[in-house]
């Protein structure tokens, strides 16, 4: 859809109507609302878009430092980055951290979506490796049900896709066998 002009029509008619409950209704389908917390607070967050409505490549769009608190955008499928000197940098999916609506007597509401990350020092990560925050997921997708989570904890994960040439020096090494 086309939500980036769904949403300035939104906000326009928000300031052109305010209190208007025709107007309210309108907002689960056009905004997303995000909030990021970071432990150490003081971490960068931008937003990407995984697409926008031209097709072109995103472009990051600056939040601030955390806390963020329920910062209204244009509904869409984004990837979060938090980056703090110092620590390592993490980039997630928000639709993974829960659902943007909820229904309440009936009537779908806007509900902010909560990502709240512990940073870890920048000198902890293996070479070639990206850290992946620990934390209950939310599992998403046009044909799941809804509520699907998993707990997770952190992890590493390569940076790079492994090469056929790189795995096989891997066997060739004795991978996969069993330890005697």
């Amino acid at each position: 859809g086309r939500y980036v002009e769904a949403f300035e029509a939104f906000t326009q008619a928000e300031k052109a109507l305010p209190g208007d409950s025709g107007v309210a209704r309108l907002m689960p389908n056009v905004v997303d609302i995000l909030t990021i917390t970071s432990e150490p607070a003081g971490a960068r967050v931008s937003v990407d878009r995984f697409v926008d409505s031209t097709g072109a490549p995103p472009s990051p769009h600056s939040l601030g430092e955390t806390p963020v608190r329920e910062r209204r955008l244009p509904r869409g499928a984004y990837i979060v980055h938090i980056e703090k000197d110092g620590f390592l940098p993490i980039a997630t999916p928000a639709a993974v951290y829960g659902s943007r609506q909820q229904r309440i007597a009936g009537l779908r509401t806007a509900q902010p979506v909560t990502i709240e990350v512990h940073l870890t020092p920048a000198d902890s990560s293996p070479p070639d490796m990206v850290f992946v925050p620990g934390g209950t997921y939310s599992l998403a997708g046009p044909k799941m049900p809804l509520n699907l989570a998993a707990q997770l904890d952190d992890y590493f994960i390569d940076r790079y896709e492994v090469s056929n040439e790189r795995y096989r020096t891997f066997v060739a090494g004795g991978g996969y066998r069993a330890a005697e």
